[in-house]
């Protein structure tokens, strides 16, 4: 288990992550944004090429996102397509 902080923009490109699930909580400020699989497009080894715009949905703050990642029984590679939303720089809370 791992809690994160983060204070600034992150990985924006749409990307799969290789481990069996992740659990995404924003607390505050835009969410992850993910897509459904019928707007991914893929590369062959299940990488994420692309993503249509329709196909995406943004978390808000305090919804849970739980995504299966590419090492998921029956994924064979393919993780959901995720995110990070730009949140721009964040002032620190000790200025």
């Amino acid at each position: 288990v791992r809690l994160e902080l983060v204070r600034g923009d992150t990985c924006q490109k749409w990307h799969s992550d290789n481990n069996i699930a992740r659990c995404i909580i924003t607390y505050v400020g835009p969410g992850t944004l993910c897509a459904h699989e019928r707007g991914v497009t893929r590369d062959a080894d299940g990488g994420v090429a692309s993503v249509s715009q329709d196909a995406a949905v943004q978390m808000a703050a305090g919804d849970v996102l739980l995504m299966k990642g590419g090492l998921w029984a029956g994924s064979c590679g393919r993780g959901t397509a995720h995110r990070a939303p730009s949140i721009g720089p964040v002032q620190s809370c000790d200025d």
